[in-house]
């Protein structure tokens, strides 16, 4: 109790003295700055309001960032975040806290307010600053950016980038982005180098470019925007920097100058136009192929100018390289063309360096042409060797000049390339400085440098020289000469060439191979089938032995006393052709001939005729005739007589074919007549169908008109104008009968054909037949034409085939008409051809070589026989089966001169008669 009494006692005390104390006015801070933000190197104040006379206290939490005086002037020293603490004096639990952002002192730096770029297209927006940046559109329809701030073009439209840093948001800046459309005067594909540019766009030539999208200040830049068959043109100025191309693309200079080294790593590159100086140079760095160099200047470069190696497809053109080691090196060459033309070299060491080293294809080419070469240590080298192997390229070194050279040219032992067509600095060249070149190799030599055939003149089809390489001046008949040649170029194509006779009677010539026919002097031409101006020539003289050659104004064998004929002879070779001649008959009494070879027939008999020359009767020729007491057609002897011919007349004409032509050479048979039978083939008679045999019966005709039952007016002769080899009766034979199953009604028809062994039948005599092309027209005028020849006539064609005898083809379808005409009870004058009734120029041969009248006189004795003397039998005897067969055909043609004779022989079982006959053949060799 006494123990609560006292605690009480003490707390009233107290609260008694407490009561009687002064009153204290609490501590107060309080500041307007908020937290704060710097940068570094700020100085700013802090603005504090206190109640404490002691003042205050500032502290910073991270000193390494800010400092702080004792007034509260704060200097930001480094980048982050710290606190200004104020601490009341008087109370230290009375503070306040300021937060304090430092950011570093952070600039961008703009190189253009605005930029534009292409729809599609991208450009830097080349910003820089101290800070790494946020870049931002304002309107990504418009453009859009990524993280390193490039700029890709969406949509035409004005937008802004805005750029901020990552360390310091509140610095700001903003670029105007301008996109547009591409106009259609820009190409992202053209670009154009200026060294001096300013503007952001430029029009050159037409077109507009745009800097950063196809505008540049330097090679560099262009090329590492350029992409595959971008095409830069470089304007003027001085580029020193080393260069590469890694694209295909095309550089071209205007008056620009590369003073380094321009690597190529890409196929499919052109240079063109650029001057090379100091180290400027063209090189490559691995495999290239199609790289063109072209219309480039090289001036005191310090090594080589264009140094190759490895590569394929190179072209090297219009150059001038002046003062440098080596102008052109290519080695290690892979395949495909290498051109090096038209440059000029002068006052190098090397000119042109070829150098295999390491295998390559053998299609491999190389054109070493119209480059002018000078003042060099080495015009051309070509090595093509690898290893201890070579091959055989197709390789020319043409149309260069090249003068004042060490050495002019070389090539590796056992090479080929082809030197000719140069000019090489002297009228001849000097063979001393050439090496593993030897003359043959350098022929057709220039021997003035403006003699060299122009870039617009020469035809790469006509050679330029054609030379014969075994000319001789004399040949024998009998022999045969073939001539070689050769031409330069050396691989213009031969086939081209043609060889020519200035006389086809004197020599054939076939590819070169000369056939002497006949004495005489003759030029032989080589010349180009293109250009007919370019040829060489050779002067040939014919010879042979010496001998006389005859002939007969009248060739019939139909003498009687009283007649006047003309014996024609000449003296060959061609070099004693006028020497006099002595003309001698056997027996004058006989026939006579006087001193210019008139023959006056007196009587009946055998007389041979004699010309020599008077120099050397040695040299002679004779034939011999028969004389009768006189001849009569209504006898069958004399008719046959008179059908023989004491000379064998030599034909030649054109045989007209529709695939070919060809020229026919053939002496006439001995008699007109033929000594042979017709046996008929029907085994390919048509069956009646409706187009090649339709079956119709002949026209009927009126009584006047009607020769026979058959209604047959016409025997009409045609050729089949197939040249072909084998084109004979057979083969017309199958083509109708294989026509008849799938030709149409219109095909043509007819009824025989004959060859020189055969005839066919196709169509009975008395049926219709088209082949005439006069419709169905009947016997009569009409107009200039006959009628008839489809309705009423017979057609035979007669073939032409290249491997026949035509003169053999004839005298069996003059025998084979006339029989029909016989039989048919036809005059002569109805045997009549296809020209007669449409005017097709047809049976051609004949009637375009004049040899209508000679196939009617054929025709004209046999019809003769047939009609008078068929009860008779007739048989031939040749005594001379070389030159005639039994039939009266001549099979061979001496080389000289010779008669022959033979013996008829007709009966009819009460009269056996036997004549022997003798024919004169001329010689093929005079």
């Amino acid at each position: 109790m006494k123990k609560g009494m006292v605690l009480l006692f003490i707390a009233i005390v107290s609260l008694s003295l407490a009561s009687c104390k002064k009153k204290t006015t609490p501590i107060e801070l309080t500041t307007t700055t908020k937290d704060l933000v710097m940068v570094v190197g700020d100085v700013k104040n802090i603005s504090v309001e206190t109640n404490d006379k002691k003042g205050v206290t500032y502290t910073v939490s991270n000193p390494s960032m800010l400092e702080v005086d004792e007034n509260g002037k704060v200097t930001a020293i480094a980048h982050g975040t710290t606190e200004v603490i104020i601490t009341s004096n008087t109370d230290q639990k009375e503070s306040l806290t300021i937060k304090v952002t430092i950011h570093k002192d952070v600039v961008i730096s703009l190189e253009h307010d605005t930029i534009m770029v292409m729809v599609g297209s991208t450009k830097e927006s080349q910003v820089t600053s101290t800070d790494p940046l946020v870049y931002k559109s304002s309107n990504d329809d418009v453009f859009s950016v990524d993280e390193n701030g490039l700029i890709t073009g969406m949509s035409s439209g004005t937008a802004q980038l805005e750029i901020t840093t990552t360390l310091n948001p509140n610095v700001k800046k903003e670029v105007t982005i301008v996109v547009e459309d591409i106009p259609n005067s820009l190409d992202n594909n053209v670009f154009l180098v200026d060294q001096n540019v300013t503007e952001e766009t430029v029009v050159y030539n037409e077109m507009t470019y745009l800097k950063g999208y196809s505008l540049f200040s330097s090679i560099e830049e262009a090329l590492l925007s350029a992409k595959e068959h971008t095409v830069i043109t470089v304007l003027e100025g001085n580029y020193n920097d080393d260069l590469v191309i890694e694209e295909s693309i095309t550089l071209v200079s205007e008056n620009a100058t590369i003073g380094g080294k321009l690597t190529v790593k890409a196929d499919d590159v052109v240079v063109r136009g650029f001057s090379f100086e100091g180290s400027g140079s063209i090189l490559n760095e691995g495999h290239i192929k199609g790289l063109v160099v072209e219309d480039n200047t090289f001036k005191d470069t310090m090594s080589t100018s264009i140094s190759l190696n490895h590569v394929s497809f190179v072209t090297i053109t219009n150059n001038v390289i002046n003062g440098s080691q080596t102008a052109i090196s290519i080695e290690n060459f892979i395949d495909g063309d290498f051109v090096i033309s038209k440059n000029t070299i002068t006052d190098v060491d090397n000119a042109v360096v070829i150098k295999a080293g390491s295998e390559y294809a053998l299609e491999t080419t190389f054109k070493v042409e119209r480059n002018t070469i000078d003042q060099v240590g080495l015009g051309v080298s070509f090595d093509l060797r690898y290893g201890d192997l070579q091959k055989e390229i197709f390789a020319y070194v043409r149309f260069n000049t090249i003068s004042n050279a060490t050495v002019l040219a070389k090539q590796s032992e056992n090479s080929d390339v082809d030197f000719t067509l140069n000019y090489w600095g002297s009228e001849i060249p000097n063979y001393d400085k050439f090496e593993n070149i030897n003359d043959y190799q350098l022929r057709g030599y220039y021997s003035l440098a403006s003699s060299i055939i122009s870039e617009n003149a020469y035809n790469p089809l006509v050679p330029i020289v054609i030379e014969i390489l075994n000319p001789i001046d004399e040949l024998v008949i009998g022999e045969e000469y073939q001539l070689e040649f050769s031409l330069l170029p050396r691989e213009t194509d031969p086939s081209r060439m043609r060889w020519i006779t200035s006389n086809p009677n004197t020599i054939s010539l076939s590819n070169g191979k000369i056939t002497p026919t006949k004495s005489g002097e003759v030029t032989v031409t080589l010349r180009s089938s293109i250009d007919i101006r370019v040829k060489t020539t050779m002067d040939l003289k014919v010879m042979t032995t010496p001998g006389v050659e005859l002939s007969l104004n009248e060739p019939l064998n139909q003498l009687t006393p009283g007649k006047t004929l003309k014996l024609n002879a000449y003296a060959f070779p061609y070099t004693i052709a006028s020497e006099e001649l002595v003309y001698e008959s056997s027996d004058p009494s006989v026939a006579s001939i006087s001193n210019d070879g008139m023959i006056q027939t007196h009587q009946a008999g055998v007389v041979t005729f004699k010309v020599s020359l008077l120099s050397d009767e040695t040299v002679y020729q004779s034939l011999t005739a028969e004389v009768y007491e006189s001849l009569s057609e209504d006898n069958v002897m004399d008719a046959l007589t008179m059908s023989m011919v004491m000379y064998s007349t030599p034909h030649e004409w054109m045989v007209y074919g529709v695939g070919f032509n060809y020229l026919d050479f053939k002496y006439e048979s001995v008699s007109r007549y033929l000594f042979d039978e017709i046996d008929v083939n029907k085994t390919m008679l048509l069956p009646i169908e409706h187009s090649i045999r339709p079956g119709f019966k002949k026209t009927e005709l009126s009584e006047e008109l009607r020769y026979n039952d058959q209604n047959i007016h016409w025997v009409v002769i045609h050729e089949t104008a197939n040249t072909n080899p084998g084109g004979g009766a057979f083969s017309h034979a199958k083509y109708l009968w294989d026509s008849s199953f799938t030709g149409s009604s219109n095909d043509p028809s007819w009824h025989y054909t004959m060859d020189d062994k055969t005839v066919y039948q196709h169509i009975p005599d008395d049926e219709v037949a088209f082949h005439a092309g006069d419709g169905g027209s009947t016997p009569g005028k009409n107009g200039i034409y006959l009628g008839g020849g489809n309705r009423n006539g017979i057609g035979i064609e007669t073939s032409v085939a290249q491997d026949g005898d035509n003169y053999r083809v004839w005298q069996r379808t003059a025998k084979f008409a006339a029989e029909k005409l016989v039989s048919y009870g036809l005059p002569l004058a109805h045997m009549r051809y296809h020209q007669d009734f449409s005017g097709k120029v047809c049976p051609q041969s004949l009637i375009r070589g004049g040899l209508i009248p000679l196939f009617e006189a054929l025709a004209y004795y046999e019809y003769l026989i047939e009609k008078n003397f068929s009860d008779y039998s007739i048989s031939f005897e040749s005594h001379d089966t070389d030159y005639v067969d039994h039939s009266g055909r001549v099979i061979n043609m001496p080389d000289r001169g010779l008669s022959v004779s033979y013996t008829v022989t007709v009966s009819n079982g009460s009269t056996n008669q036997s004549r022997t006959f003798y024919t004169y053949l001329p010689g093929t060799v005079h």
